[in-house]
């Protein structure tokens, strides 16, 4: 009996060890523990993806948006507010987005009276340009769909609008040239006004050169190419900008542009025209037809031009040469044409190295024009230009050069101190060189033409 006790209580010692032994052993906890988290770690996992596809829908409906409201205020922008909904659903479908999947909320007064409304609108409640598409995705649940019924809502605001920046010093009119305006050279264009190119090529503005430019605005209809060390002080170029229109157009010729000459040949200065005093070095010319053109070099003279309007009628053109030659022109045009009909158009040429202190006239029919190419030579010629060479210096550059169907071509070491500098109004530009020969200003002759604004269709919201 006492056997059997002993047997009985060491079988119990032997079962409390074992059990202790067991409650005492850490191997394979580590499987449990991964077993009762799993579930938690893939519902984190699962929520991080499917919260990371949120945020993808949430982008390509913000593009969408985006899209819709650009497109639709180039429709109120071109006088089409009528279709302004319309082609805004097209390109938010064209960019992914189904209106089977959500809904499209296009606001503009234009269109349907109602102006911008969202949280972050109040800035165009009162612009009529202002389109404000509201859309809306709904994206079916994945593992949140677990804990939760319905589809998750996704929201998305866009605003458009046009901007108009200032006028514009400087204007290409041509609509489709490559290099329409090339600046190359060290260039430092310093204005108080903007610059503006019309060709809608992919290369309408080229810059390869080595250039500052300091100026309020670059709007260009197509595309820019920077392909040399440029600076962009206060304004980069806008691609894809409307350009301001020709503020010329309507510029009717002078009255006595196919007038009989009142100088037959060339006005040739010193060469064939006497100073007005014996031995003196001044000269002065006044206004008139002068088909034969007018030619200044030489060096160390003085030529003044009597305020008026001076027909530069073939022959020579307008050509200033030489060096020292000091040249004052105040309230003056200088019109460029052939000879009563003859197609002998030539260019204005203004090379050398001389001082001039030009200005156009303040009233008139030709306030602010300072040279006038003739708008019924319609064919352009390297000999049809306006070109500015040399090493000049213009202490007063005041005026439109207008030559709105040809090129206008400036290089060299020109230079500028004038307060008020010249608007360049013409088919293309060329710039190169070291030069500075630009200026804007206030309270100029030159301001009587406002070559207008530049207007860009953009998001703002």
């Amino acid at each position: 009996m006492v056997d059997s006790l002993n047997g009985l209580s060491k079988a119990r010692l032997r079962l409390r060890q074992a059990l202790k032994t067991l409650a005492s052993d850490r191997r394979g906890v580590i499987i449990v523990m991964f077993a009762l988290m799993l579930p938690i770690l893939l519902g984190f996992v699962g929520l991080g993806v499917e919260v990371a596809y949120w945020f993808q829908n949430h982008r390509s409906l913000q593009a969408a948006a985006d899209a819709a409201a650009i497109a639709g205020s180039y429709e109120v922008y071109e006088s089409r507010p009528t279709q302004t909904g319309t082609i805004a659903t097209r390109e938010a479908t064209n960019n992914g987005w189904s209106s089977t999947d959500g809904t499209i909320t296009i606001n503009n007064s234009q269109l349907n009276g109602i102006f911008p409304t969202g949280t972050y609108s109040t800035d165009y409640s009162a612009d009529t340009a202002a389109v404000e598409v509201i859309m809306t995705l709904d994206v079916a649940r994945m593992f949140s769909g677990w804990f939760t019924a319905g589809n998750v809502t996704i929201n998305a605001v866009a605003v458009a609008t046009t901007t108009s920046s200032g006028s514009a010093c400087i204007l290409s009119l041509n609509p489709s040239a490559a290099g329409a305006i090339t600046v190359s050279g060290n260039i430092t264009m310093t204005m108080d006004c903007g610059l503006a190119v019309s060709s809608t090529d992919p290369i309408a503005l080229d810059l390869p050169g080595n250039s500052i430019f300091d100026v309020n605005e670059i709007c260009v209809a197509g595309g820019t190419n920077v392909g040399g060390s440029i600076r962009f002080d206060d304004a980069s170029p806008t691609n894809n900008c409307t350009p301001p229109s020709d503020p010329l157009s309507g510029l009717a010729r002078p009255t006595d542009a196919d007038a009989a000459c009142d100088f037959p040949t060339v006005y040739d200065i010193p060469s064939t025209v006497s100073p007005d005093t014996p031995g003196g070095t001044t000269y002065t010319l006044s206004s008139g037809v002068y088909c034969g053109g007018i030619k200044i070099s030489g060096s160390g003279n003085t030529i003044n031009f009597n305020p008026g309007t001076y027909i530069i009628a073939g022959g020579d053109g307008f050509q200033i040469s030489g060096s020292g030659n000091t040249i004052n022109a105040t309230g003056v045009t200088f019109f460029n044409t052939d000879n009563q009909g003859d197609n002998t158009y030539k260019k204005v040429d203004l090379s050398g190295g001389n001082t001039f202190d030009i200005s156009a006239p303040t009233s008139g029919d030709f306030a602010g024009v300072l040279f006038y190419h003739d708008p019924d030579d319609g064919s352009p010629s390297s000999d049809n230009q306006f070109s500015i060479s040399g090493n000049n210096t213009f202490t007063n550059f005041d005026g439109v050069v207008y030559f709105p169907d040809h090129n206008i071509s400036i290089s060299g070491n020109s230079t500028s101190v004038s307060t008020c500098g010249p608007k360049f109004l013409s088919d293309t530009l060329s710039i190169s060189g070291n030069i500075q020969v630009f200026g804007g200003g206030t309270n100029c002759a030159g301001n009587n033409v406002n070559i207008g604004n530049s207007v860009t269709v953009g998001l703002v919201e």
